[in-house]
């Protein structure tokens, strides 16, 4: 019996002293390195998705854009064991966590490459997860670099007020500006600093990290058309037009503006910088008046707000 017990400790110490990337290194999609080009995606999902993961993984993937550009994450699937089991985003000097069964909120990247990490217990497994990577889009970000709601990718370099979108029917209901200012960091590039939501006659201005709301009428909002939340680095502002809802997502850490809606019935009626949103790119550099232009300074400079102060 001593001589069994003897040979069962050796065996098991033999294993625990292998490497855990040795164990997983040959497993199907566990890990691997990534550069994703604008316009593309790539999908990385847990080993064995969408059957169960298996035991003391420990799965590392890089994923890579061209510098000055960054990545969008949006988990389109995620149930992993709870504060146990976890994937780590590592993003420069910056960590995020992600565990449990609820879908994470959507990610954008401070720099161009990101490191994810999946690591697992020895005890429970489950479904895991599966994450779609973007170039990011839809958006204005440091440069900023700009995403129409119909897709077409644009830098401009602009220092004033903009018109970022609005409603360009004979009645607008509602307008979105936003203001760029010089970066620190590089010379002859700017930032996204401020923007300001009006629909009808209220409006939300949101400066760095405050947030201002009032009514052109008498300063006061009763009833907010606009709806704002604010969680911990992210400022959200959202409000509803006809049947179509509108979102901001603002990271003033990051200098980043996104932009989404849901909903038809704007769809080829909006202008400014992000667009008409009529599903064809080869249109949206257009002037106030209605001029399709191939110059993208002359289109940018074309949405400047008239009477607004640039610093």
């Amino acid at each position: 019996m001593m001589l069994c017990l003897m040979v069962i400790i050796s065996m098991a110490s033999f294993t625990l002293a292998v490497p855990k990337e040795k164990l997983v290194v040959k497993r199907t999609g566990c890990g691997g390195s990534f550069y994703i080009n604008e316009g593309e995606q790539k999908i990385i999902t847990s080993p064995n998705y969408p059957s169960n993961y298996d035991n003391n993984l420990n799965c590392p993937w890089i994923v890579s854009t061209s510098p000055g550009n960054t990545l969008d994450v949006n988990a389109v699937d995620f149930n992993i064991e709870n504060l146990v089991d976890m994937l780590i985003i590592h993003d420069g000097t910056e960590a995020v966590q992600w565990t449990g069964n609820s879908l994470p909120p959507s990610y954008t990247s401070v720099s161009n490459e990101l490191i994810f990490i999946f690591r697992t217990d020895s005890m429970n497994n489950y479904k895991g997860f599966k994450l779609i990577i973007t170039v990011s889009g839809g958006s204005e970000k440091g440069d900023p670099h700009m995403t129409t709601f119909d897709g077409r990718r644009y830098s401009f370099q602009g220092q004033c007020w903009y018109t970022f979108f609005k409603d360009c029917s004979a009645h607008p209901d509602f307008e979105v500006i936003s203001k760029f200012g010089p970066r620190d960091d590089i010379k002859n590039k700017t930032r996204t600093v401020s923007f300001k939501v009006t629909v009808g006659d209220q409006y939300v201005i949101v400066n760095g990290r405050d947030v201002a709301t009032g009514s052109k009428n008498n300063g006061h909002v009763y009833s907010p058309f606009i709806h704002v939340q604010e969680n911990n680095d992210l400022i959200t502002l959202a409000f509803t037009s006809k049947y179509t809802t509108f979102t901001l997502e603002w990271t003033p850490r990051k200098h980043m503006l996104k932009a989404s809606f849901s909903g038809t019935d704007y769809n080829g009626k909006l202008c400014g910088l992000m667009g008409n949103a009529d599903g064809d790119t080869r249109n949206d550099l257009q002037t106030p008046d209605g001029f399709e232009v191939k110059d993208v300074t002359a289109f940018g400079e074309s949405w400047k707000v008239k009477g607004e102060v640039c610093d």
